[in-house]
């Protein structure tokens, strides 16, 4: 039993590992300076600190993109109330 805790840890780390946009070879790089033991600490903790910032930046990406989402949504149903006229900046004026 203890087997296979310790299995679906293994599994549990690589999937965050993977969610984190680590590559395979990153993965790799990771697991084994991890067996490598307390000696590798800190070039870890400095693997995380860099895909922890890369994650940071994406997040804000993704927050940009969902406001803007957000707004457009909110003008399309100003515009289909009558309370905004239609204006399109993908169609060109004449």
């Amino acid at each position: 039993m203890a087997t296979l805790m310790a299995g679906e840890k293994r599994i549990s780390c690589l999937s965050c590992l993977r969610n984190c946009n680590m590559s395979i070879q990153e993965m790799r790089d990771y697991i084994a300076l991890g067996l490598k033991g307390k000696s590798t600490i800190s070039e870890r903790k400095q693997i995380l600190a860099e895909k922890r910032k890369q994650l940071e930046e994406e997040l804000e990406r993704l927050q940009d993109s969902i406001a803007y989402i957000d707004w457009k949504q909110g003008f399309y149903d100003d515009v289909l109330s009558g309370k905004t006229e239609y204006v399109s900046n993908l169609i060109p004026e004449e």
